[in-house]
């Protein structure tokens, strides 16, 4: 019997995995369900990261996950977003979406990308890197810094002060 994974499985697994986007031995924080309201962007709308994880070395990734339950049809919209924000951005998906992950960002001028697909093993999640991301060609310092309060900026100074705690605890 396969299994048909929810979102918050996948980011059980991405909290598990964390070495997929962060160095051995490097401090990260990690933010679930964030609104990235693009500041001064035009033609960007408003969209939910699933999953934002904020490197020490000051880097950000975006996660956007997609489960064999999900449509696609809203995910044009939703990489701007990311993309301005974030330096890297990948889509998380189920193996049976990696064509039309690919179909879309290709169409839409979002190779810079990247696709980490996942599948079912013996009744866990298990990834793997389909396409790495690249530098996103739109990212925006300002806007990276308007997208936190200053509480989640504390929570996340914090987090690298004390390791292996996750700010959404704070």
């Amino acid at each position: 019997m396969q299994i048909r994974f929810y979102e918050d499985d996948i980011k059980d697994m991405i909290l598990r995995k964390k070495r997929l986007f962060v160095p051995e031995g490097m401090e990260s924080v990690v933010l679930f369900e964030k609104a990235l309201v693009p500041s001064k962007a035009k033609g960007i709308s408003k969209s939910i990261a699933d999953c934002l994880i904020f490197r020490e070395d000051g880097i950000i990734i975006g996660i956007e996950i997609k489960t064999e339950r999900d449509e696609l049809s809203r995910l044009r919209s939703q990489l701007p977003g990311y993309s301005i924000v974030c330096d890297y951005v990948y889509v998380m998906c189920h193996d049976d979406h990696i064509e039309k992950v690919e179909q879309s960002t290709a169409r839409y001028k979002q190779r810079h990308v990247g696709i980490i697909a996942y599948r079912e093993f013996k009744s866990v999640p298990f990834s793997g890197v389909y396409r790495e991301a690249e530098l996103s060609p739109t990212r925006s310092a300002y806007s990276a810094f308007n997208l936190l309060w200053k509480a989640e900026l504390l929570a996340i100074h914090s987090g690298f002060s004390r390791p292996g705690e996750r700010a959404e605890e704070e």
